[in-house]
């Protein structure tokens, strides 16, 4: 039940994306400007299936969204 109360506010501001620099600020986690874009789209695609807090954001976003996230992130 804590995961789910704890996800709930995540879900929501991921759709905001810069919600993604509060990992992917290259601190704790892979900066996501140090990837590639066709890298980024393949990763989110494969999380969807995963348990993890990753997985149930992957799984929030559509495809429009990636393409959102692509435009902000990544490196051709």
């Amino acid at each position: 039940m804590k995961k789910i109360i704890f996800l709930i506010p995540v879900l929501i501001l991921a759709k905001n994306y810069t919600f993604c620099l509060s990992c992917h600020n290259g601190r704790k986690e892979i900066n996501l400007n140090s990837l590639k874009k066709s890298y980024i789209k393949k990763r989110l695609k494969e999380l969807k299936h995963q348990k993890n807090t990753m997985g149930y954001i992957a799984k929030s976003l559509s495809k429009k969204d990636i393409k959102e996230i692509l435009k902000i992130y990544g490196r051709d």
